[in-house]
């Protein structure tokens, strides 16, 4: 398994220690002073997928040598709070030193269990830290918030670059000029997901080199897809878009971007109103995207809506 694990490279590449973070320089002075100390508040790290808040989370109970629970949230529910978590709060560490709770994902954890967290977190202040991890901030209790010294990871892109030209150059993969622009799009347009850039370039790495797809065809494609919408040509519209979902790798994140940028930057024929409405519908879907079970579905959806704003 570990072979297989060595393998992936988000996961041979995975933050292990502080140097191996993308932080900002904020972010580092935060870090650096919680280490100095030997200390930790209570915690709550959030900003985008694969931006490192699970890596932080893990390797600072690592450096402060602090015994710790590790849950992933979308599993907990008040049950599990009033029994393993108050369980491991409530008794002192083996080695004297603090106890470490990492909620991991308690945006997706339910009302009930998170205030059964803050309840927990009061109680055993004097020996137990908790640090929770979460996408969307606005799904987190402001009871719990309020506890908490909130971070924003959101790492320079001039840092996640530097990562993938450090990893390329472990894995011996070469690239021309041509794909050093374009991987500088890449990590732009799925900016600030660390972990999805990683995951691209071990696809298109083949025989030791890198040879990635013109991402401006996808720039082309939310346009194409922008001109039937106008015209009126939803369902066909929809129909170019399944047919050619190998031209954005199925990637329905990455083409809704993509819309958005065309809505954003091109003189579309659209009153003010319309466009103003065009993208927050399309930021709308967005976000309805992480949790849809069927994105194309989701996509064709927001045309439809598009449309009736043109209408």
């Amino acid at each position: 398994m570990e072979n297989n694990i060595q393998n992936l490279w988000i996961e041979k590449y995975r933050p292990k220690q502080l140097s191996d973070l993308v932080l900002t320089e904020e972010n580092t002075r935060i870090v650096d002073k919680f280490v100095k100390n030997d200390e930790i508040p209570n915690l709550l790290l959030y900003g985008n997928a694969g931006t490192g808040k699970t890596s932080l989370s893990k390797i600072l109970v690592h450096v402060l040598d602090a015994e710790h629970l590790f849950l992933n949230c979308s599993e907990v529910g008040i049950d599990t709070v009033r029994t393993t978590i108050t369980q491991f709060s409530q008794t002192k560490s083996f080695n004297g030193r603090m106890k470490v709770v990492i909620c991991d994902e308690i945006d997706s954890a339910s009302s009930d269990a998170q205030r059964g967290l803050r309840n927990t977190m009061e109680e055993n202040a004097g020996f137990c830290r908790y640090i929770l991890t979460c996408n969307y901030v606005n799904r987190v209790i402001q009871p719990l918030q309020s506890r908490c010294q909130s971070i924003l990871l959101a790492p320079p892109l001039a840092g996640i670059i530097s990562r993938l030209g450090h990893i390329l150059k472990a894995e011996n993969v070469s690239l021309d000029g041509t794909d050093k622009k374009k991987l500088v799009l890449m990590a732009k347009r799925l900016y600030p997901d660390t972990r999805k850039v990683i995951n691209e370039i071990q696809k298109f790495s083949v025989d030791g080199v890198l040879r990635l797809p013109d991402i401006n065809m996808v720039d082309s494609f939310a346009n194409t897809i922008v001109d039937l919408v106008l015209k009126g040509k939803v369902l066909e519209a929809r129909r170019y878009i399944i047919e050619n979902e190998s031209e954005f790798n199925g990637d329905y994140p990455q083409l809704l971007k993509a819309l958005f940028d065309t809505i954003s930057n091109n003189n579309l024929p659209l009153t003010a109103v319309q466009k103003k409405m065009w993208l927050i519908t399309t930021g709308e879907y967005m976000y309805r995207n992480s949790f849809v079970v069927d994105p194309e579905i989701n996509f064709y959806c927001l045309l439809l809506a598009l449309s009736e704003i043109n209408s």
